[in-house]
């Protein structure tokens, strides 16, 4: 059959910094004689250079502004249209951009989701326009839920990260939402955390919602959005359910520490979200203040260990908080190889010499020595990534001998 291209080599399309990068691991294997020119030649042809990310997001930066100057002109002529000239305004507007899209998908990926983009922004701005209209009451974060709920299809059907990134930045907003404008004036305190959960149940469904709409779309931006708003959801509830927000912060220091610790494959960057977690809040945890407001943290702890009852107060409770933070930051370092550990390990060294000794020593003398613990840390943590890669290549060069003496 003339025109037939089933003999053409199926291609996958990477972006020009991947293929560059790939282009120069196989001119290495080529000068190392583990392959020939005809093979490299072979592999090439498997691949092919996508339009990249700029094309991408100036087409959808682009659209995002047409969607601006329409809401902008309809706004500026708000007052001269009637109702049903302004519903209909919006729904025109709304569909014909997803029906542009649909139309544009197998001419163009990029233009069919930047326009599915326009559409969700016209449909966003479209429900509080509506609610203007008919002097809807009630808070903007509603809108934002129907907003959510509203795009959320399209996500499914076209798989669009664009779409979900949307989302889940929509998603961020609605959740602050809650925390600022509900939390501080109503807590729950010393409900336990299952009842805090029911009366979050809108927002637990939205935190699992986004993971299902991930597991459709994928992607690594997505997943670490989605992290992070499940991160933001968890902070909610416990801010909501414990008394103080000095529980909240050790609650959450111990999350980090979970999370950095445990074996997570291929999402390791779960693992980067423990360390940072464990980090930020455990230079919280260093400062004294942290533990005079702490009753109930240090009553939890004096039960756990009664021993040592009679020395806890808040500086050696701060004191303990950094030194559990170091532990864990080189545990980071030798067991997940993070370059984070060692920022937040610097820092917390730093935090301590500068609090304790900066103000006894020279401005130079000062500088040096804080120089010098840097460098110090700094080899030491190369030493210890060279011994750990080392020791990995050893053992895949001993499973592949195994693998090839037993074949």
């Amino acid at each position: 059959m003339q025109g037939d291209d089933t003999n053409a080599p199926l291609r996958r399309v990477i972006g020009s910094s991947k293929f560059n990068f790939l282009m120069r691991e196989l001119e290495f294997c080529k000068d190392a004689e583990l392959i020939s020119q005809a093979q490299l030649a072979g592999i090439k042809e498997h691949y092919e250079v996508g339009s990249g990310y700029y094309v991408k997001a100036l087409i959808s930066l682009g659209a995002v502004l047409i969607g601006a100057a329409l809401l902008s002109y309809i706004a500026a002529n708000w007052m001269e249209f009637d109702r049903v000239t302004k519903i209909s305004l919006i729904l025109i507007a709304y569909v014909c951009a997803v029906l542009s899209a649909w139309g544009a998908e197998s001419k163009s990926t990029a233009l069919s989701r930047a326009l599915l983009l326009l559409g969700s922004f016209i449909y966003g701005g479209g429900i509080f326009l509506i609610a203007q209209i008919f002097h809807e009451g009630g808070h903007y974060t509603t809108a934002l839920l129907w907003w959510i709920t509203g795009i959320s299809p399209a996500c499914l059907i076209f798989r669009d990260r664009v779409q979900l990134s949307l989302i889940q930045v929509i998603s961020m907003a609605y959740l602050a939402g809650i925390f600022w404008d509900f939390n501080y004036y109503s807590r729950y305190s010393d409900i336990p955390i299952l009842t805090v959960l029911n009366i979050y149940r809108w927002q637990a469904a939205l935190a699992g919602g986004v993971w299902l709409l991930w597991l459709r779309a994928r992607g690594r931006i997505c997943f670490n959005l989605s992290v992070l708003i499940t991160i933001f959801f968890i902070c909610l509830i416990f801010y909501t359910s414990l008394p103080r927000e000095t529980e909240t912060i050790f609650a959450m220091f111990c999350l980090g520490a979970a999370l950095g610790l445990i074996p997570c494959g291929k999402y390791d960057d779960l693992n980067v979200w423990g360390v940072v977690l464990t980090g930020a809040c455990g230079l919280i945890m260093t400062e004294h203040y942290f533990w005079r407001h702490g009753s109930g943290l240090i009553y939890f702890i004096s039960s756990v260990f009664p021993g040592l009852t009679d020395i806890l107060s808040p500086g050696v409770l701060a004191i303990g908080s950094g030194i559990t933070a170091c532990v864990l930051m080189v545990l980071f370092m030798l067991l997940k190889n993070s370059a984070l550990a060692v920022f937040f390990f610097c820092a917390l060294i730093l935090r301590y010499f500068f609090d304790r000794f900066y103000d006894f020593m020279p401005k130079s003398a000062a500088f040096a020595t804080g120089g010098i613990i840097l460098i110090a840390v700094g080899i030491i943590a190369g030493r210890i990534h060279r011994k750990r890669k080392n020791a990995e290549g050893t053992s895949k060069a001993a499973k592949t001998l195994g693998e090839a003496s037993g074949s």
